[in-house]
């Protein structure tokens, strides 16, 4: 550290001094050019010093010296037209306080990044010696989620030090959110094995582990399927979770663990969701199949739904309630801004990048892209983009994976089930029970049997669907028997059909 001359502190700490004799002025005069090389050696020594630095980077794990990458950006298209990237801007008032930094990772280098808003730019830098890759500030704390190694770091929110590292044993960790009085992650839990015979299918278990924020231990478990996403809100915890057509929503008591499957009401639409979150008044969610926002309350009775225009994705979906309106994150790389009484659009920002997750802060909305190396900060008035922040080496591209399936449900016939199946699909029926399937020379119960589907035998789909005595049917080849004829899906209890995947 560079410290100030000992002899120009004390001459620029020495007082005025008034009165002396002329003797005593020469005398002083003479001593003021004999110290002058030094008072001026000691004042650029001290304009060296930065004690706001020191303030900020002495409590935290070790860091390097932020690099604030000042290059001209890319341009992209906002709701006026396509503009370019301003620099950093000046420091707004208020300042907004560390408590509103934005917090990042950089899953690549292992390294939090915690950016201010005043300057648009990294103020620290927090090695973990992990590779966390999901952020949630809340009780008392930021959290950072570790899927590689299945362990959640807590770090203190002013001093940057990590204070708990907390392994998660139960399963595959795959998502992470904070509120009502805990720390929630979302898993998948591991299957006893991974050799399927053809006619069996696996639909995959997990849940939702609670952390007691004050302890940093796991404090509890709600068993609910396999979780793609969690929010907080309305009194409740709400998990998306993942199933071999649908993405089943439940709710779950903070306290009791107590969990309820919930439904939608007022839609034949299924539960094909890709994000979700509650505000203080509705739970709102996305999905990239139906291309459609909705907006509930916590009963599964729908507000209202909004339709949007449906794209190829490229990365993840995210929804943010914050300023007055809502935000979408879509899989295709826009930012979409709604009123969220009316659903019209009021900004679309196209980024062109896949796009992880949306927050807000000090009055903005931060758009996180990894696989971009980037944070994006958008005006919350009208979207437009205000800085591009560099986050580090970008996040090497993935294969999406969305809660919509590949093939969606359709409901064919108004007096039958929904079907799964369609033309060229292969299909098999479940072993249990153990009895064989009917198939008929035409479509209906009181056709004439041409063959039979045995229990567990797989079968093709040649022609359909047609709609008879309130059930679907479809004409099929077996593949163990040979025989070709038509076969009912299912009931309104049961598919005797099932897709094989």
């Amino acid at each position: 550290m560079t410290h100030c001359h000992p002899v120009a502190r004390m001459i620029l700490k020495s007082p005025p001094h008034q009165g002396y004799p002329l003797q005593s002025k020469v005398t002083v005069w003479l001593l003021g050019i004999i110290l002058l090389p030094v008072l001026l050696s000691g004042l650029t020594a001290c304009s060296q010093a930065n004690p706001l630095s020191a303030m900020l980077m002495t409590p935290v794990m070790p860091v390097e010296s932020p690099v604030v990458d000042l290059q001209p950006s890319p341009e992209v298209e906002t709701g006026s037209g396509a503009t370019p990237f301003p620099s950093p801007s000046p420091t707004p008032s208020p300042t907004p306080s560390p408590m509103e930094w934005v917090w990042t990772a950089n899953s690549i280098s292992g390294d939090l990044l915690v950016i201010d808003p005043a300057s648009n730019s990294i103020a620290v830098i927090i090695p973990t010696g992990h590779q966390p890759d999901i952020i949630a500030p809340g009780e008392g704390a930021v959290w950072a989620l570790d899927r590689t190694t299945d362990q959640v770091l807590r770090f203190n929110q002013t001093t940057y030090q990590m204070e708990a590292v907390i392994s998660i044993p139960q399963g595959e960790t795959t998502a992470l959110a904070c509120g009502e009085g805990g720390v929630w992650v979302g898993i998948e839990e591991r299957p006893l094995t991974s050799v399927l015979r053809p006619y069996e299918e696996y639909i995959p278990n997990g849940g939702v582990i609670r952390i007691d924020p004050g302890t940093s231990q796991v404090n509890g478990y709600a068993e609910v399927g396999s979780v793609i996403r969690l929010t907080t809100g309305l009194g409740y915890v709400w998990a998306i979770t993942r199933n071999t057509v649908d993405t089943p929503l439940y709710r779950i008591n903070p306290q009791t663990l107590q969990r309820d499957e919930i439904s939608l009401h007022g839609t034949h639409d299924w539960l094909l969701e890709d994000a979700i979150f509650a505000d203080d008044e509705s739970l709102w969610m996305f999905s990239q199949g139906f291309a459609r926002l909705y907006r509930m309350n916590p009963e599964g009775r729908l507000y209202s739904i909004f339709s949007l225009r449906q794209q190829k994705p490229i990365g993840y979906a995210d929804l943010r309630s914050a300023y007055g309106s809502l935000w979408l994150a879509t899989p295709w790389g826009d930012i979409l801004q709604f009123d969220p009484s009316t659903g019209a659009e009021r900004s679309r920002t196209s980024l062109r990048v896949p796009l992880q997750s949306i927050t807000a802060a000090a009055g903005s909305i931060w758009v996180h892209a990894p696989a971009d190396g980037a944070v994006y900060r958008l005006d919350a008035q009208n979207g437009e983009v205000q800085a591009r922040i560099e986050t580090g080496e970008k996040l090497p591209p993935t294969p999406v994976v969305t809660a919509t399936p590949i093939q969606r449900a359709t409901r064919p016939c108004e007096d039958a089930p929904y079907s799964r199946l369609q033309v060229g699909m292969r299909a098999f029926t479940l072993k249990e029970p153990d009895l064989p399937q009917r198939l008929h020379k035409e479509p209906g119960k009181e056709s004439e049997r041409v063959g039979w589907i045995q229990p567990g035998e797989t079968v093709t789909i040649l022609e359909g669907p047609t709609c008879a005595e309130g059930w679907v049917w479809w004409k099929v080849r077996t593949e163990r028997g040979g025989y070709t004829g038509w076969a009912a899906e299912g009931d309104e209890n049961e598919y005797f059909l099932n897709p094989l995947r």
